[in-house]
């Protein structure tokens, strides 16, 4: 894993909720991605899952061309550029309408 997927991964983990679970990055033909899993607050249903995919080259890129903002976020939270602020109000609200949903499955793309 690289700067920017401990980014999304942590900027993932910031915004779920006790209920919901965050994979290890997965990968799949020339994209990466996160699965999380979301488990009814009252435990009757179903497990319902949300997807959130990137390419694996623009993994690579933004993880070299935003690597100082990508490390203040890591290190301090500091929200310290418009893509890193970009990417965090897009995730959060993403997830958020996700968890408050009552779709079983959706799927995230980032650039």
């Amino acid at each position: 894993m690289n700067e920017f997927d401990e980014f999304i991964k942590a900027v993932i983990e910031t915004a779920i909720d006790d209920n919901t679970t965050c994979s290890e990055l997965l990968a799949e033909s020339d994209k990466v991605y996160f699965k999380l899993k979301v488990t009814p607050k009252d435990g009757v249903g179903n497990v319902r899952e949300l997807n959130v995919f990137y390419p694996s080259d623009s993994s690579h890129q933004n993880s070299i061309e935003h690597k100082k903002e990508l490390n203040e976020y890591l290190e301090k939270g500091s929200e310290s550029s418009s893509f890193i602020s970009q990417t965090v109000l897009k995730l959060n609200s993403e997830i958020d309408s996700f968890i408050q949903s009552q779709e079983f499955r959706q799927t995230i793309y980032l650039k």
